[in-house]
């Protein structure tokens, strides 16, 4: 994930949570496809291990952050 499709992900997260409608240029174009493809392989991770692990109570994870000029 780079700076950039985190930053835009926190702007349509809160327009969302504040009941607005995100208004997105076309200077910052977002692949909202990747975001759910990412959220999505996510929790099908989580749901995965939790079966497979009956007492699991924890779970790390790692978020990598590509930053660019």
């Amino acid at each position: 994930m780079t700076l950039t499709q985190l930053a835009l992900n926190r702007y349509i997260l809160e327009e969302v949570k504040n009941g607005r409608m995100p208004s997105i240029t076309d200077n910052e174009k977002i692949d909202c496809d990747y975001m759910v493809n990412y959220y999505d392989n996510l929790i099908t991770d989580i749901e995965k291990e939790k079966k497979d692990w009956k007492n699991l109570k924890i779970m790390n994870y790692r978020l990598i952050i590509e930053v660019n000029k």
